[in-house]
């Protein structure tokens, strides 16, 4: 079945197909994007944690036992990455935004194309 309902429905011509109509972005409200990159930020930075947590700990097990990370260490890590993560993805979309508007502004939006 595809989007448009039954494959056979649709080659018979009895379903209208949207028309699809367009519209400029012009402004990007700067705080609601910045909030959703921080928040998709922190998801790809506790991945990136868990991940790099995992590779440095299982890295540092052909060192002496002395050298060898503790359970906190990548505990630690994960949360910075997170942390970390989610710092920048706030900032940079903030200055994404900023400078989308900026250009926006002189220069004419992005056109989108939607279905109606």
């Amino acid at each position: 079945m595809s989007y448009y309902g039954d494959r056979e429905y649709y080659q018979r011509g009895e379903y209208e197909e949207p028309e699809p109509f367009q519209a400029e972005l012009i402004r990007i409200d700067v705080l609601s994007l910045a909030k959703i990159m921080g928040i998709i930020g922190a998801i790809f930075g506790f991945i990136e944690g868990v991940i790099l947590a995992t590779a440095t700990s299982t890295l540092m097990r052909t060192l002496p036992v002395a050298a060898m990370p503790t359970a906190g260490s990548t505990g630690v890590t994960i949360v910075a990455m997170t942390i970390f993560g989610a710092i920048g993805g706030f900032i940079g979309a903030a200055i994404f935004a900023i400078v989308y508007n900026f250009v926006a502004e002189r220069f004419g939006g992005v056109i989108l194309e939607f279905l109606d």
